[in-house]
């Protein structure tokens, strides 16, 4: 990294915090404004959102790491989402934005009729989704960043001081730091507005910096006879890495197989979290429908190749490599010239705080939309709940960086939504 790069890297965060200024009197105007964008994302904005979000800086370090361990099929854990999305199309999408709600845990009290249970059932999935399952997805993704910064930037492991509940604080740590307030600070200022708008920029970042890598990768490979032929002659090559699917046996791995293209599919079907937040701040229905065909478009065919060709290829480059989510930012550092490493940098850095805005914004909509506002302070000026919705944003990082400190692994935290 030298000073073009860093450039690039401090040219998003400042772009970040200055749309989040913009659009802060727009997002204050009411709760529908800071959580739907006052419902007016036409479809391309929607969508593309929605494909930035799920691009986290944990996903291509995922990607690469379970390529090089279970070969290509492993991404079928994620790939069978797409099934669900495309039956979301045609079946949900438009339903969703009909309701006018602002989360779908809304949607209980809109479905059943008002009862203790229902309340109950409210209540429990707006913390448990709101509270346990963000601070799991934002510590995933914060572990995913600080390997990244190890290894691109090669700071030193050395705690600096130590602080009470989270442990040793490194240089790495001071920097998540720093990407984190930025984060919290236009996240809260701007609601969804600044999240979706800064999605755009880490999108167009992240699609040039990992197609770039893996064209360089492909062609570099094309000196040892292809990238085929020097995947299988790496120590690391075994039978199942290229394969699209896993052999038909009876066994673990196909039994996995099975049950994901059946059934793993069902839990993106309905629709869930910051999908269905984005549908739902979509300007029409029309609008909600195309946004997800879109994501779906991008997310399984536009997207995940690039990751995949540079995962297979760090097995001729780094065959001993003990951590396998690791192989993704060494080959970064590896191939990519000043001013493209610093866009890549700067697109994973944006990855982590596109996925940190929209947790937090999707988290504190939970609290505050099903939680706060029916059950404990009614009937206050649209400003107070706001206010609390900036407050619970805080307190939600908080816990977020707390978990951060006690996991340990990216597929683990992956695994426990599985």
């Amino acid at each position: 990294m030298v000073l073009i790069d860093w450039l690039i890297v401090a040219f998003y965060v400042v772009a970040a915090v200055v749309i989040g200024m913009l659009f802060t009197k727009k997002a204050s105007e009411s709760t529908a404004d800071f959580f739907v964008a006052g419902r007016s994302l036409p479809w391309y904005i929607a969508g593309t959102s929605m494909v930035a979000t799920t691009f986290s800086s944990d996903t291509p370090l995922f990607v690469a790491g379970a390529v090089r361990e279970q070969g290509i099929y492993a991404n079928w854990i994620w790939w069978v989402s797409v099934i669900g999305v495309i039956i979301s199309v045609f079946f949900f999408a438009n339903l969703w934005r009909r309701s006018k709600a602002l989360t779908e845990i809304e949607l209980i009290s809109q479905r059943y009729d008002k009862s203790l249970a229902t309340d109950f059932l409210r209540i429990f999935k707006a913390i448990f989704d709101g509270v346990f399952v963000n601070c799991i997805i934002i510590a995933s993704v914060t572990l995913a960043m600080s390997k990244i910064i190890v290894v691109i930037l090669g700071l030193s492991p050395e705690p600096l001081f130590d602080i009470p509940l989270f442990g040793a604080i490194t240089a790495t740590t001071l920097i998540l730091i720093v990407l984190a307030v930025a984060a919290v600070v236009y996240t809260a200022m701007s609601g969804l507005y600044g999240v979706v708008y800064t999605d755009l920029i880490q999108f167009a970042l992240a699609i040039v910096g990992s197609v770039v890598l893996a064209v360089i990768v492909y062609v570099d490979l094309q000196d040892h006879g292809g990238i085929v032929a020097a995947v299988e002659a790496s120590p690391g090559f075994n039978s199942d890495t290229l394969k699209m699917i896993p052999d038909f046996e009876w066994d673990l791995k196909t039994a996995t197989f099975v049950i994901l293209v059946c059934i793993g599919w069902l839990n993106y079907a309905p629709g869930f979290g910051f999908f269905l937040q984005r549908t739902l701040a979509a300007r029409s229905e029309k609008d909600a429908m195309l946004s997800l065909y879109w994501f779906a478009f991008c997310h399984l065919v536009l997207r995940s190749w690039p990751w995949i060709i540079v995962g297979v290829a760090s097995l001729v480059y780094f065959p001993s490599l003990v951590d396998a989510e690791q192989s993704y930012p060494m080959m970064i550092d590896e191939f990519l010239p000043v001013g493209l490493k610093g866009i890549m940098v700067a697109s994973l850095l944006a990855a982590f705080m596109s996925t940190l805005d929209t947790q937090l914004n999707w988290g504190s909509s939970y609290l505050v939309n099903d939680v706060y506002e029916p059950y404990l302070v009614k009937g206050r000026e649209k400003a107070h709940y706001i206010k609390a919705a900036r407050v619970s944003m805080l307190v939600l990082t908080l816990f977020a960086l707390i978990v951060t400190t006690q996991l340990e692994s990216i597929l683990g935290a992956y695994n426990i939504f599985r």
